[in-house]
């Protein structure tokens, strides 16, 4: 026998979480609008075939029944009672998926996250659609428990069995990611979601979009590089491993003991003032962001020898910052700095700087901004 109907959705809306993660606070901190807002990972939304033995179609009557008078306790308990008396794994499935459902309408994640774990174990006995949905909500489960390292573990597990990811398993995953800290594979996982959802003929929200803009800058921001002499590499190592940990402070005595130290190359003094301007960003420290930034470029003008990269990064930074400040005429003078040195930008820089000339001269009341990457 076979029921149609959507399993659990048919009772309220499911999209929205609240998120349980305090990390998230920082993204205010990042000058774009649009990261600082409220991204969470969804429940699965998908109408799915429920086909098993009449006991548990009744089972899911019963419950579904209970559960649009109001009465989730008792849906909750029909569901557990008649699990008793079934010993078929798809009947264990199909009955499971449904209580995961009722926990999380109840905000019961470990419940949901128990149920939904039973679940994956028996997808083999599910259509692929369902099976899906019973990975998706497992992660889902696990995030709102605060648990974003064991979301990792699911998807990897998930992942490299034969059920198929879905567009808002990348969304999830790319979160869990970026709570921890982990930057490069959260942007990597959220620029597959992104791609699942343009497969699809849709695109993602302005405020994941923002997201994916601030991972891409925080990727850049932790990374550490080749050019830095052995002992700031280290230095640079140590500090991001404390930002991951949540101690930003200590990655900032260690940077500026680094910086302490004599005889320091004017390349490698600039790398750890840029990982020290990311964490005065993490700390909400802006005008100290703008300071250092300011340091880089009087160095060169005192006539240090800096990487052109460096350099060029540190205009379009100092611009930015500078603009979050309300300092606009520096911001026009780090630009056309910025203008004039380089001369084959990459579309991601040229709009960088498009961007920041534009607030510049409407914060001025000039009408220039346009004309300025001409």
């Amino acid at each position: 026998m076979t029921v149609s109907r959507s399993i659990g959705m048919t009772r309220g809306v499911r999209g929205r979480m609240n998120l349980v993660a305090a990390k998230l606070v920082f993204v205010v901190l990042v000058a774009m609008p649009g990261a600082a807002e409220e991204t969470t990972p969804t429940v699965a939304e998908e109408d799915v075939v429920v086909a098993g033995t009449v006991g548990v179609v009744d089972a899911l009557r019963t419950s579904a029944a209970f559960a649009d008078a109001g009465d989730r306790d008792m849906a909750i308990a029909v569901l557990r009672d008649k699990l008793a008396g079934f010993k078929d794994p798809a009947d264990i499935a199909h009955l499971n998926l449904e209580l995961g459902q009722h926990h999380m309408d109840a905000g019961d994640w470990q419940a949901a996250r128990d149920a939904y774990g039973t679940v994956v174990g028996l997808t083999e006995h599910l259509p692929a659609r369902m099976a899906q949905t019973a990975w998706n909500n497992l992660a889902t489960a696990t995030f709102q428990l605060g648990d974003y390292a064991d979301v990792v573990r699911v998807f990897n597990e998930w992942h490299g069995g034969t059920v198929e990811p879905t567009p808002r398993s990348w969304q999830t995953l790319s979160l869990a990611h970026y709570v921890q800290g982990d930057y490069e594979p959260a942007l990597e996982a959220g620029l597959a979601y992104a791609e699942a959802r343009r497969r699809d003929g849709e695109r993602v929200s302005a405020k994941f979009a923002g997201l994916l803009r601030f991972m891409r800058y925080a990727s850049s921001a932790m990374e550490v590089p080749d050019a830095a002499a052995p002992e700031v590499a280290d230095v640079l190592e140590q500090a991001n491993e404390r930002i991951r940990a949540g101690a930003p402070q200590g990655a900032h005595s260690a940077l500026t003991d680094a910086l302490a130290a004599p005889g320091l190359d004017a390349g490698d003094a600039a790398l750890l003032r840029e990982k020290l301007a990311w964490v005065y960003q993490l700390q909400g420290n802006n005008r100290g962001v703008q300071e250092l930034f300011a340091e880089i470029l009087e160095s060169v003008a005192q006539g240090a020898e800096l990487p052109a990269p460096i350099y060029h990064r540190t205009l379009l930074r100092y611009a930015g910052v500078s603009n979050l400040l309300g300092d606009h005429r520096r911001a026009l003078e780090a630009l056309e700095e910025w203008r004039a040195r380089v001369h084959s930008p990459s579309p991601a820089e040229q709009r960088r700087f498009l961007e920041a000339a534009a607030i510049a001269h409407l914060k001025l009341g000039s009408d220039k901004g346009g004309r300025l990457g001409g």
